[in-house]
This record gives C-alpha cells, structure tokens and sequence, in this order.
C-alpha cells in the first residue's frame, strides 16, 4: 500500500476502499461493488482527502509521486472512490484535464508565469461551478482546490515546469484510473 513521502499513512484508506471481502477472502473491488460498499467508500474516501490534502500543503515536489501514480495509490483509489460516488461525470474530468494540458502546453511554451498562475486560479471557479451543478462531489472539488493553489504558490519557489508536471501526473492518473474503473458503456 501507498506512503507519502512525508510519512503519512493512507494504507488503511486504501485497503478499505480497494478491497472487498468475499467468502473471507479479500479480493480488488469492481464496478458492481460500488452499491454495496457505499457506505465504507464515503467514510474511508473522505478521510484519504483530508489526508492528501495535508500533504499536498507540504509541497508539489514534496509529494512521493510514486505513493500517488502506482496500482492502488492515491489516484487510482480517489478515481474509484468519486466514480462509484456517481458525482464525478466524465465528461467534466475530461474538460477539466484538457484545459490542464493547453495550460502545460503554452507553459512549455514560454508563456509568461504570472499570466499561467492566473490561469490555473481561474479553474477553481469553474470547479465551484461544477460543484454547485453536482456534477462533482465536495472532496473532489475540495482536494482539485488545495492542489491548484499549491500549484500555483509552488510555482513561484520552485522550477514552474516542473512543478506543473507533478500535477499533470496526479490528474492525467485520476483520468485514467476513472476510464480503467468506470470504461464507457456501448
């Protein structure tokens, strides 16, 4: 199970939201398990942002960038957790995760900061929106939120680019944990 690197342990959210019992064995959950674990997924999920966000505030390059990407880390659980909450439409993470790549792009290249910096403020309104129209759930809106202002409160410490990039990481593995565990219909 995934660490971060500042020694905070989110093994135990983990575990409760990726694995079901069955016949007393545990075995990874599936899309039908959504219902019947709802209960413990919204507890347990709850709990892991707070978490993540309290790690997210020590730093974008603080962040144990392994503990978040790899099989049952950070972003595959928040993508399995907000997908079976229903509250998270893909359409919305797809629009979301696009202006996040034109934004990466005119950064590489060599839009000035400041005018980048502003824009990645200006998606946390776009965010509130989508939360007014529940279109995402308050630990999502409340975890995209903490990031974006560490992004950009990092990116006048740090290297920008490579500040940005971490970020790019965590969201572009939400996108793809969410599409793995919740593949569109036909």
């Amino acid at each position: 199970m995934a660490d971060v690197k500042s020694g905070l342990d989110v093994s135990k959210e983990l575990k409760e939201i990726l694995y079901v019992k069955e016949d007393g064995k545990e075995r990874k959950v599936e899309k039908k398990d959504c219902k019947a674990q709802k209960n413990q997924i919204n507890q347990h999920y709850e709990n892991l942002i707070k978490k993540v966000n309290q790690d997210i505030k020590n730093g974008i390059l603080n962040i144990d960038l392994e503990a978040y990407l790899q099989p049952e880390g950070v972003c595959e659980v928040i993508a399995y957790a907000v997908g079976c909450r229903g509250k998270l439409k893909r359409s919305q993470l797809r629009k979301f995760f696009n202006e996040i790549k034109t934004i990466e792009y005119d950064l590489k290249s060599g839009e000035d900061v400041k005018k980048i910096q502003i824009r990645i403020l200006a998606l946390i309104p776009k965010l509130a929106y989508s939360k007014g129209r529940e279109l995402i759930d308050e630990e999502f809106y409340e975890f995209m939120k903490a990031i974006l202002m560490k992004v950009k409160e990092d990116m006048n410490k740090e290297n920008p680019q490579e500040v940005f990039e971490v970020f790019v990481k965590i969201l572009e593995s939400i996108v793809a944990y969410h599409t793995y565990h919740f593949p569109k219909e036909a």
